[in-house]
């Protein structure tokens, strides 16, 4: 029991980090079929269970530093919004007979997973000294730009070496194993490299910064995410106006955006014959004009949206049931099933989502919840002094932006690194305040 005692829990957290950075960027889908939407696993999902008992132990032991959280009562926030997920998932019970395992697994495990990560993270920015920001930070933009831009050139090469091979091209995924997560994703690395060139920050060198942003388009087209692109164009307009003093930089980014624009086009346009083995979304406005009517019945996008206003209706139909206290978690599969006879799809909506399945005291739950986050992340940007913190405070922010418009469109909630990242700037100690 001594030798626990004496072990130095605090020089585990360094490494931690650079561990996370990686993991974060790497998740599988298992199980899944066509009776089960399968199961989101995430690396670091595995690496938050291993090292939980580790984190555990050197609080109970005093080895190592509790997390001082930025918002009040956090401890109580959580075991509410935990607690209406549970219940949620026994009202589904008392109105349809079952409980839905997909549901169980998903959302409720998911959910303290999530919690895990945050923990995990908060824990690390107690603990780690000033310097594992920057690290960590480091890490993760190197990761994931090797990782897209390995990617940007298998797909690239194969496509133009053996186009006939495929049908379809597959979207850019990254090691996310969804293009929505990979999407999501490019908007923490470009918000990254956005804040590290705007505030000047020379832990990441500037050519690989301007290197993502000009290959940024070609990412977007080849990911083919309408939501994503969306992202993308009103997070540089809010960043470019909320930067403003430093206009000559954000100038020189918006000419690089553009020429990167032209770069994808070329790549993407040069034979117009093989167009049609790209994911197609993000042109899908340029292409409605040349399409036909019974062309694009036959056309998978217009067939995706179909879909989603079915969705959308069955939501619509739910909310009208239950509008209170929600249809219960995992009431929409079973729904669907009972109406359509088969699971079509999620709800692509991440507020929709939480009215028809916890009701509006869930979504009031959860929003006043990113509101109060919100709230302390924008007081400590505005108090802090210490440059790197600033900056992680702000791409922060821009990233909570950015999840902001793609859950309008998507239900991304269980996003990993979104919560890692957010129990690091709500528990990053005072202490660094002032260098």
């Amino acid at each position: 029991m001594q030798i626990v005692r004496q072990f130095n829990f605090v020089a585990f957290a360094p490494a931690l980090c650079f561990v996370m950075a990686a993991a974060l960027q790497i998740q599988i889908t298992l199980f899944k079929s066509d009776a089960y939407l399968g199961l989101r696993v995430n690396l670091a999902d595995i690496v938050a269970v291993l090292v939980a008992p580790i984190i555990l132990l050197s609080l109970l032991l005093k080895n190592s530093q509790r997390p001082q959280w930025s918002v009040r009562r956090l401890y109580i926030w959580l075991a509410a919004l935990t607690g209406i997920l549970l219940l949620s998932l026994f009202h589904n019970y008392l109105n349809y007979g079952e409980v839905s395992r997909w549901a169980l697994t998903n959302k409720v495990g998911g959910w303290l997973i999530l919690m895990a990560l945050m923990g995990a993270g908060a824990w690390i920015a107690a603990n780690a000294d000033r310097s594992f920001l920057q690290n960590f930070l480091t890490a993760f933009f190197f990761f994931f730009l090797i990782v897209s831009s390995v990617d940007i050139v298998v797909s690239v090469l194969r496509f133009y070496l053996n186009p006939h091979e495929f049908k379809y091209l597959k979207p850019l995924d990254g090691l996310m194993a969804n293009r929505n997560a990979f999407s999501m994703l490019f908007l923490c690395g470009f918000s990254i490299a956005m804040t590290a060139r705007l505030r000047k920050m020379k832990f990441i060198p500037s050519y690989f910064c301007y290197f993502l942003l000009f290959t940024a388009p070609l990412l977007l087209a080849m990911n083919g995410s309408r939501a994503g692109y969306i992202a993308t164009c009103i997070l540089f307009a809010v960043m470019a106006i909320s930067q403003r003093d430093n206009l000559k930089e954000v100038l020189k980014i918006a000419l690089l955006l553009l020429l990167g624009h032209i770069f994808s086009y070329g790549v993407l346009h040069s034979h117009q014959n093989k167009l049609k083995y790209l994911s197609g979304n993000t042109f899908e406005l340029l292409e409605k004009s040349q399409i036909s009517t019974e062309e694009a019945k036959e056309n998978i996008r217009y067939r995706g949206d179909k879909i989603r206003i079915t969705i959308l209706e069955d939501a619509r139909d739910m909310v009208k049931k239950h509008p209170i206290l929600g249809n219960g978690l995992g009431s929409t599969m079973i729904y669907q099933r009972e109406k359509h006879g088969k699971t079509i799809d999620l709800i692509d909506c991440t507020p929709l989502w939480l009215w028809v399945e916890t009701g509006l005291i869930g979504l009031a739950a959860f929003s006043a919840f990113y509101f109060c986050a919100v709230r302390a992340l924008l007081k400590r940007y505005k108090e802090e002094q210490d440059e790197i913190f600033k900056h992680f405070y702000l791409l922060c922010l821009y990233t909570i932006l950015g999840f902001s418009i793609m859950c309008l469109l998507h239900e991304i909630m269980y996003t990993r690194f979104l919560w890692f990242f957010l129990g690091m700037a709500l528990a990053l100690p005072k202490r660094h305040q002032s260098v």
